[in-house]
């Protein structure tokens, strides 16, 4: 057994030895299946089947912080498309995302280190993956079957271990981004298992959008460098009034303020409207578009996504 497989299989080993702590807990509307390990952290091993939107994992369990998401935790939920993994989690495990179909993007918290065997396989919109400073390791088949994984961001040194055939299945041109002051990277240019690498801060391209041109206009787009702040502006037309700003493809207001800043994500992609400005004839008509839940998430791969919090520049 090679030392990767032995990293997993010691892993695996701890989380069955606590099954029998196996435990249930509601938290923002879902129902979350966990193991206490050694009464000091918890291990995410089950979720509730219904997760829609954008999902926001707790950071705590059973009043404990969770540093694991354990084997098959989110496999084939199919209906959220964003997750927000708390910063205290260390590890992700075995099929943990495996086969999540509406899942558009994924943010890698510093802290995890470990990342399992088919964690993120078979995540037919997975399109960008932002990797933490620290990971180190990286199990078999990590992203199989991902047709549309355009980008695959770091920001830390190269990892330590990498297993076979992660990236079989990615979409043509997929590429590996990294800071200059990151170590044991190829040079720009060359290629680290079989993807091309791009050295540096790279300009990105950031939309808004107006949802209804005869009602109001917006301004703001352009292409910035990743950590500028940005500030778009919203101005609604005569008879007209102003509703707010949200998440391209999303209801759940982020700012009513007709100014709204943003700080430029490093992952982001394309050019597609990030962020559009509500405007409407008929204030009233505003109340109908709130959906019941509110899951606040971090996003930047376009299309929309969820916007995590503002990020800074890479040193």
């Amino acid at each position: 057994m090679n030392k990767l497989m032995k990293v997993f299989a010691a892993g695996a080993a701890i989380l069955f030895a606590h099954a029998a702590q196996a435990d249930t807990e509601m938290v923002a509307g879902y129902e979350w299946t966990y193991n206490l390990v050694n009464g000091k952290t918890a291990t995410i091993t089950g979720t509730d089947f219904w997760l829609v939107g954008a999902v926001e994992i707790p950071s705590k369990l059973g009043g404990k912080a969770v540093t694991v998401i354990g084997p098959n935790a989110f496999n084939n939920r199919q209906n959220f498309y964003s997750v927000t993994i708390p910063s205290s989690v260390t590890e992700i495990s075995t099929n943990a995302f495996n086969n999540c179909a509406s899942l558009r993007a994924v943010k890698i918290p510093d802290a995890v280190t470990t990342i399992g065997p088919s964690a993120f396989s078979k995540c037919s919109s997975l399109m960008c993956v932002d990797f933490g400073k620290k990971v180190n390791v990286l199990g078999e088949t990590l992203f199989t079957s991902c047709p549309k994984l355009e980008a695959l961001v770091f920001r830390g040194n190269a990892p330590a271990e990498v297993s076979d055939q992660n990236f079989s299945g990615v979409a043509a041109g997929c590429s590996v981004y990294v800071p200059k002051s990151a170590k044991n990277w190829p040079k720009d240019g060359e290629t680290w298992q079989g993807l091309p690498v791009v050295v540096g801060d790279r300009l990105v391209k950031v939309a808004v959008e107006s949802s209804a041109n005869a009602w109001g206009t917006v301004t703001g787009s352009g292409e910035f460098a990743v950590g500028k702040k940005v500030t778009f502006k919203a101005k609604a037309n005569k008879n007209c009034v102003f509703g707010g700003w949200v998440e391209t493809g999303s209801k759940t207001v982020l700012s009513y303020s007709t100014s709204y800043a943003y700080t430029v994500d490093g992952y982001h992609l394309g050019g597609a409207p990030m962020f559009t400005a509500r405007f409407e004839t008929n204030a009233n008509d505003f109340l109908m578009m709130e959906l019941p839940w509110k899951h606040e998430a971090w996003g930047g791969c376009s299309l929309g996504w969820p916007r995590r919090p503002a990020s800074t520049r890479w040193t």
